[in-house]
Parts: structure tokens; C-alpha cells; sequence
């Protein structure tokens, strides 16, 4: 799954029916953007995607709604919900081992096994 975790309702049913349809021992690997850590970094990724891109997608496109989608993309990456819940949403959907590795400041790339039918499961 990639740069859509943001926009899924139930977190936690939304891993279950990943893990439900991946074979027992696949890894699941999703994508994200997490916005920076760092104030300035944050302030300098919300400025270029909230006030360069939308207008610069207009120019290129002569089209509103293209506009208004590149605005929305910063705002859902800025409301969505944060790394540790989204490791703690893997554990609880079932999977194992999940980690989350973070490319460029904002990338997010989490990743976790779905386990064999038979494999002991730990208290939840």
C-alpha cells in the first residue's frame, strides 16, 4: 500500500484484511508520509506543498480540481496518525515483527510478516 494509509478509517481492520489475503509468511509493505520530526523541516515541507505546489499544479494543468487535491494532500498527511500507532495497529491486526524505517525525513516504510496459521500468538 502506498501514501494511502492516511486516509483508512478502521487501521486496525484495514491491516486485518492485508494480512487476511497475504500468504502466511508474506511481508507487508507499506508506504507513507510522515510529516518531519524537525519544526523547520515541517514548516519548509508545509509551505512547498501547501503554498508552491497547489498554484504551480494549476499553472501545469489549467485545472481547479488538480489544485484543490495537491492542497488536500498536505493536509492529510499533517492529520494522520502517527508511527507508533501504526506499529501498534500492526501487532494488533496480527502481524509480526513490525518496523518502520524512515527514508529522507519523511518517508515512512513500514513493514511486518504475516504468520504462519499455526505459529503461536502472543497475548494481545
Amino acid at each position: 500500500m502506498g501514501y494511502a494509509l492516511r486516509h483508512v478509517a478502521d487501521l486496525i481492520g484495514a491491516l486485518r484484511e492485508m494480512r487476511r489475503v497475504l500468504r502466511p509468511g508474506g511481508t507487508m509493505l507499506i508506504l507513507e508520509i510522515t510529516p518531519p520530526e524537525g519544526r523547520v523541516t515541517r514548516a519548509l515541507l508545509r509551505l512547498y506543498l501547501k503554498s508552491i505546489v497547489p498554484p504551480t499544479t494549476l499553472l501545469l494543468t489549467v485545472d481547479l480540481r488538480a489544485m484543490e487535491l495537491m492542497r488536500y494532500y498536505w493536509e492529510s498527511i499533517e492529520r494522520s496518525v502517527g508511527p507508533p500507532a501504526i506499529l501498534d495497529a500492526m501487532r494488533r491486526a496480527g502481524l509480526d515483527d513490525p518496523q518502520r524505517h524512515r527514508t529522507l525525513g519523511v518517508f515512512s516504510e513500514y513493514t511486518a510478516i504475516n504468520p504462519p496459521p499455526d505459529a503461536p500468538r502472543p497475548p494481545r
